[in-house]
């Protein structure tokens, strides 16, 4: 009677097994939320950098009515320029969450030339088709001024469109109107040798707008053609800073 009441109380490996394999989905599921819920607070700190370095270009903007202006050379101690000034806020240039510098891409005017420093109601100055970049779905955005850029988690471009732009340590450089910045897909020359790096054209709006794109899980080496896009930007338009300018 002793021994059935033993086997009673006892516990078969199969029951075990089934304890464990629970303790280890909970586990799982715990990790992976946690994971998910670290990504959305890195990409959130990301985003909160390019807003505050943004609203700083825009306020010298509407200021000085011009464009923003650069210089790349002696980056921190050139703070006479726009860029410069609001990239260097705190303690050495912006970085994103993980400590990538943040760029600008500035746009041009009608005749492919920098708007580095232009005054903004310049009638020579005009900004349409040429200063563009093709965001989510391929749709394009004219008459774009500036363009902050995170390269996110990965730390390197996911579009070689803006990606070839900088060279060495340079934190700024103007959009090329033949390629405009595209980041509506992944494109390496080294991926795609015969497409290289593509602009899709469609049609164009006149809001300005603010666009992310980011993973979080799976992260795969940033030169794979399907990696998942990571890069978190913010767009500026001629047209927003014109007319706060005129308010």
């Amino acid at each position: 009677m002793a021994r059935g009441a033993d086997r009673q109380c006892g516990t078969s490996i199969v029951e075990l097994a089934m304890v464990v394999l629970i303790i280890a989905l909970v586990v799982g599921l715990g990790i992976a939320s946690l994971k998910n819920m670290l990504d959305t607070s890195r990409i959130s700190s990301t985003r909160a950098t390019l807003q505050e370095v943004k609203d700083c270009l825009v306020k010298r903007a509407v200021y000085s009515e011009r464009f923003s202006s650069y210089a790349n050379v002696d980056f921190c101690n050139n703070l006479s320029f726009d860029v410069n000034a609001c990239f260097c806020l705190k303690r050495g240039v912006a970085t994103d969450f993980w400590g990538n510098r943040v760029r600008f891409i500035g746009g041009l005017d009608d005749a492919g030339k920098s708007l580095n420093g232009l005054g903004m109601f310049n009638k020579d100055v005009a900004v349409g088709e040429g200063s563009r970049v093709v965001v989510d779905d391929g749709v394009s955005r004219d008459a774009v001024a500036f363009v902050l850029v995170s390269y996110g988690k990965d730390g390197k471009a996911d579009n070689d469109s803006y990606g070839s732009l900088f060279t060495g340590d340079a934190v700024a450089a103007d959009m090329n109107a033949v390629s405009p910045p595209d980041f509506s897909k992944r494109g390496h020359a080294s991926d795609n040798p015969r497409e290289g790096s593509s602009s899709v054209t469609a049609k164009a709006t006149n809001s300005t707008a603010e666009y992310s794109r980011n993973a979080t899980s799976g992260h795969r080496p940033a030169t794979h053609p399907d990696a998942p896009l990571d890069d978190i930007y913010t767009v500026v338009t001629a047209r927003e800073l014109r007319a706060l300018a005129r308010e």
